[in-house]
């Protein structure tokens, strides 16, 4: 393992730098050039598609498509349960968007899924 610090080869086991003393991270999360960290893109998409997902539900009126609304509805929020379960697993360690997302999707999808046995949640 690379430390961070000095740059020095160490030891996969090491938790510390055998040249500066630093601690080594196993898993980095990951930053740009500046050293500032990257947005977890995943798992902001997979809470924007939740989101586009729960429109026509909280805003009923808000339906501006002619066929049928329940497509729409369940392929974004496919969408954003996969894009969020891909947040959550990254190494990022901002993953708050990640598991709201995931559990608007999942709302939804059990809704859809209680639905189909005539038990009515939205």
């Amino acid at each position: 393992m690379i430390c961070q610090k000095c740059n020095f080869q160490n030891e996969e086991t090491a938790k510390f730098c055998r040249n500066c003393g630093a601690k080594l991270n196993a898993t980095p999360a990951p930053h740009d050039n500046n050293g500032t960290q990257k947005p977890n893109t995943l798992g902001i998409l997979g809470f924007a598609f939740s989101l586009i997902a729960v429109i026509p539900i909280v805003f009923p009126f808000f339906s501006f498509f002619d066929y049928n609304l329940s497509s729409f509805i369940l392929f974004f929020a496919f969408l954003g349960f996969g894009l969020s379960i891909a947040g959550m697993i990254t190494k990022h360690k901002k993953k708050n968007l990640s598991i709201i997302g995931f559990f608007i999707s999942l709302f939804i999808l059990i809704s859809f899924i209680l639905d189909i046995f005539g038990i009515s949640v939205i």
